[in-house]
């Protein structure tokens, strides 16, 4: 037999099976390759491949010895692509279609793509081939290309929207997902990809070069948005958040990462940067206001541990948390947690919580800052100025402050005014010693049409002085009614329309017209007394601010007062005052 095999050649350490006694061209023999796969062959095509490269190898050995060589990669690629005509891919299409439609095809492909992907040495090995594709410039280019059209964006799109509309895909997705094996071979493929630091540099610089297009980041900033916008996203998020296994599977995670010194380490760095650049919130801006005018030096996002806090007094180990009502109700887990690591571990610091309906007065935030700093004396000490250093500006609220997401004037009168920035400005002025805003000026239109028609007007003519504000540290005697005076004086230049200004001084706030009247306005007549609310605190809310808050949470003003301890109180009466243009 082995006299046979020698006389065409054939290394008898490849054959699997017996070999005959008379072995011709047509005789079949099993064969292995050296990569371990077997074939069954006639004799004459066994001498063909020995002859050709010198020894025995499958089909799929010599296919990978053909494509290590660029120029035969070349070759092969653009006679591929010229093959692949429109018909023949239609006509593919449809053969693939058809075969995906047969229930036991698509479950022995399942099977199959299963079964070898468990295999190690089977994902390394197509591991490889993709990575030698992908150093392909001109196929990677190609890919790029094919990706990045707008149809092809689109296509994607509704490829992957069909699918998940169809609740068979969706429940075989999360059946899938939900599973122990896919779950640990999922994590143990990330684990395998992020220990190569080639991969973590290559994620990370795709990463940067994505978020340096302004144009993406508009549009994912549009995605995120119009999710959070739909009530289903919301109710979807709400029960994700609550969920038992998922909150046990994310504390299980944090925890491991967490003994792990290096990640801990790096967590906390990345976090204090993130943090440091980033936006606050309006709440935030008004904490940092008023502990500024208190003079009191604080720190942005502070991180303790894997935690994060607002605001951070270092004179006082004071922890701020501003929480928003709608955000904390979610994560009212995440909130306990918090608490219970800094009374566990930094039982030196406590925490002060600042709920969105403390800020519809923020009297009710600095009496709240003064009292867990124990300021015996939390009045402002006003500071001495020169009239003549003030210059009155129109103010641009497009324009907003450096890490807000509000401008200079709307934060001030967050900050201020007892009824907040209120409704939209016609315009707004400022008063600002050098750089510094210590007195806003806000125009609005008439909030009712009758307030410009009752004195013979149309909305047109008149401009309602809606905000007058100034900084508790510059409230000098004189200074407001001289303020007022140039600013409307703008605002006639600025609106040759406006004929009128009026205004409102409501005595329940104790406001009483004295600035009206050194600024040479009029009184016209009384109006009746309206309702406002008392905080369970003894701080009056407006009306208005509390029902607009009350609207943001989609709850009615009613509903909401009451759940918070509101009380509705009816007011002192209003003057209304006015001021003609000159003549």
């Amino acid at each position: 037999m082995t006299t046979e095999l020698i006389r065409f050649g054939i290394p008898s350490s490849i054959i699997r099976c017996p070999v005959p006694a008379k072995v011709t061209g047509k005789t079949e023999l099993l064969v292995s390759c050296s990569c371990g796969a077997q074939a069954t062959l006639q004799v004459a095509s066994i001498v063909r491949t020995i002859k050709r490269v010198g020894h025995y190898r499958c089909i799929a050995c010599g296919m990978r010895e053909k494509h290590k060589d660029p120029a035969y990669r070349a070759k092969h690629s653009a006679g591929v692509r010229s093959s692949w005509t429109q018909e023949r891919l239609r006509k593919q299409s449809e053969i693939s279609k058809g075969l995906w439609e047969d229930d036991s095809f698509r479950a022995s492909v399942s099977s199959k793509s299963t079964e070898a992907w468990s295999d190690p040495d089977r994902r390394a090995a197509a591991s490889e081939f993709i990575s030698v594709k992908w150093d392909d410039p001109e196929y990677r280019r190609h890919c790029e290309e094919a990706r990045s059209t707008p149809e092809a964006v689109d296509a994607s799109r509704q490829r992957a929207r069909d699918m998940w509309s169809d609740p068979e895909y969706q429940e075989k997705q999360a059946r899938a997902k939900s599973s122990d094996g896919h779950r640990q071979l999922q994590s143990d493929l990330a684990r395998a990809r992020w220990a190569n630091p080639e991969y973590r540099s290559a994620v990370t610089d795709s990463v940067l070069e994505l978020w340096d297009d302004p144009a993406l980041r508009e549009e994912m900033s549009d995605r995120v948005l119009s999710l959070w916008k739909d009530p289903e996203y919301l109710a979807k998020q709400a029960r994700v958040s609550v969920d038992p296994d998922l909150c046990r599977l994310k504390s299980e995670n944090a925890k491991r990462q967490w003994q792990n010194p290096e990640t801990r380490e790096k967590i906390v760095r990345s976090l204090a940067n993130i943090l440091k650049d980033g936006k606050d919130s309006i709440l935030e801006r008004v904490t940092q206001t008023i502990l500024g005018a208190l003079d009191v030096p604080f720190i942005r996002h502070h991180v303790i541990g894997y935690w994060e806090f607002d605001l951070f007094i270092p004179s006082h180990n004071i922890l701020v948390e501003c929480n928003g009502e709608y955000w904390h109700s979610l994560r009212k887990s995440q909130d306990s947690s918090k608490f219970t690591y800094i009374d566990e571990y930094f039982p030196q610091y406590k925490i002060l919580y600042l709920w969105e309906r403390d800020f519809l007065n923020p009297g009710l935030i600095q009496q709240k800052l003064s009292k867990a700093m124990a300021l015996e004396d939390d009045s402002p000490v006003i500071r001495d100025f020169d009239f003549s250093d003030v210059s009155i500006r129109k103010m641009d609220l497009t324009v907003k402050v450096q890490k807000s997401f509000y401008s200079v004037a709307e934060e001030f009168l967050q900050s201020y005014h007892y009824a907040g920035f209120g409704r939209s400005a016609r315009a707004v002025y400022g008063a600002f010693l050098g750089e510094e805003l210590v007195g806003v000026c806000k125009f609005a239109p008439p909030v009712r049409a009758e307030a410009a028609t009752s004195m013979g007007l149309t909305q047109s003519q008149v401009l309602e002085l809606d905000r007058f504000c100034i900084h508790p540290l510059y409230h000098k005697k004189n200074f407001a009614s001289w303020m007022l005076a140039r600013c409307q004086r703008l605002a006639f230049s600025d609106f040759p329309a406006a004929s009128t200004l009026i205004s409102f001084a409501d005595s329940t706030f104790g406001h009483f017209g004295t600035i009206y009247k050194a600024a040479n306005w009029t009184k016209l007549h009384d109006v009746r007394p309206d309702y406002h609310y008392l905080s369970p605190d003894g701080f009056v809310v407006h009306k208005k601010t509390l029902y607009d808050h009350a609207s943001r949470n989609s709850r009615s003003e009613s509903d909401y007062a009451e759940s918070f301890g509101y009380v509705k109180v009816f007011g002192k009466s209003k003057v209304k005052f006015c001021f003609y243009r000159p003549k």
